[in-house]
């Protein structure tokens, strides 16, 4: 099959189905920092952070745009001196025409984001949100399918419905009845003849989606519809969908020591080494709660729910001596262990550009480093 050529507002479509702006929590800068997202892209590099190491390596491989977690204009800038640090590098992306896009906190968020990532790399389960930030808004469905067409329409919807609502996923109600329809002389219909009424057995189909997601399941319903113009409509319902946050919180398959375990999140993260506070090195570790990121005060949130460890970056002074009076163990692991971001967007957008046959290839940086060093 030809390849396509990709647009930049194609992939961000894409990756914002699952992690939409809206998830991200108040005055954080994500989305398009620099550049344009209404061009053409060949290459994508992706990062997790831009400075001048990327910079540099962006412009030796000729990247378009570049995917970061953390937002490279995080503070306004009051002015652009190319003579300093940060204005350089906005000088060399413009000028070599390289986009920069951020996901941060909605990619924190998200369900099936960061967070859940970082869970995954030690194995959690039964994995749950840390602290509520929101919920999914749910909209209901509605459709009339010819029964011929019945499961391949189905399939096609349930393509993109595909994610869970409290737990489940695929949940589908259908019903028989009869449509009826007078094609006018202008039209062209699949089935019946023109100018007379018309009637048809159907089945109505219905399903609980995300808000977010009923353009793209609109979209694959009518290109899977054998009907020049087909029937459909949607609702909105008063049930929420699943509940969305920052962190996570699960279970370890088999407890084990503090020692063996910060051994094991070293090496799932490659870190050198870690902070610690109120280290008890032969207590079993079952019960984990994670936050990617900045997330020292919600060390609290962690307690509440009965977590036997805490990890996250940059534990303040003070969240630590309450800790340590609380008998709370917590892990800093620094911002850099959110580095596993990269490749999971790199899988994701691979994924994208092969299903749709587009002309264009993703990278993963290679220059990034860990600003900080162990002596």
């Amino acid at each position: 099959m030809a390849k396509t050529t990709l647009v930049g507002q194609e992939l961000i479509r894409y990756l914002e189905t699952y992690f939409p702006q809206t998830y991200a929590m108040e005055n954080d800068p994500v989305g398009l920092q620099i550049g344009t997202l209404n061009k053409k892209i060949k290459t994508i590099l992706v990062a997790l952070d831009v400075d001048q190491r990327v910079c540099d390596e962006a412009i030796a491989k000729g990247v378009d745009l570049i995917i970061a977690h953390h937002p490279f204009l995080y503070r306004p800038l009051t002015k652009i001196a190319t003579d300093t640090p940060k204005g350089k590098i906005v000088m060399q992306l413009i000028k070599n025409d390289i986009a920069v896009y951020a996901a941060h906190t909605n990619l924190d968020i998200a369900p099936g984001g960061l967070n859940d990532w970082l869970a995954q790399k030690l194995g959690l389960t039964g994995t749950r949100v840390l602290s509520p930030t929101g919920a999914t808004q749910l909209q209901k469905f509605i459709g009339y399918v010819p029964k011929t067409h019945l499961e391949h329409v189905r399939e096609a919807v349930m393509a993109v419905n595909h994610r869970e609502v409290h737990g489940y996923r695929h949940c589908v109600f259908t019903s028989p009845g009869t449509g009826s329809f007078e094609p006018l002389e202008t039209a062209s219909p699949f089935i019946g003849e023109k100018q007379q009424l018309n009637f048809v057995e159907e089945i109505r189909l219905e399903f609980l989606a995300q808000a977010s997601d009923m353009e793209a399941i609109i979209s694959r319903y009518c290109d899977a519809h054998p009907y020049e113009v087909p029937a459909y409509e949607t609702v909105t319902v008063e049930q929420t969908g699943s509940s969305y946050g920052l962190g996570r919180i699960g279970e370890l398959p088999q407890a084990v020591s503090f020692n063996k375990f910060i051994s094991t999140l070293k090496k799932a993260y490659r870190l050198d080494g870690v902070r610690v506070v109120g280290a008890k090195p032969d207590q079993q570790i079952r019960h984990v709660a994670i936050l990617g990121g900045s997330g020292s005060g919600y060390w609290r949130d962690a307690k509440r729910q009965k977590a036997d460890v805490y990890l996250t970056g940059d534990i303040g002074y003070h969240d630590a001596q309450e800790a340590v009076e609380a008998k709370m163990m917590l892990v800093d692991i620094g911002h850099y262990a959110e580095h596993v971001c990269k490749e999971n967007l790199h899988k994701m957008i691979t994924h994208f550009l092969e299903e749709q046959h587009y002309d264009a290839q993703v990278l993963t940086t290679t220059s990034e480093v860990d600003p900080f060093e162990m002596w």
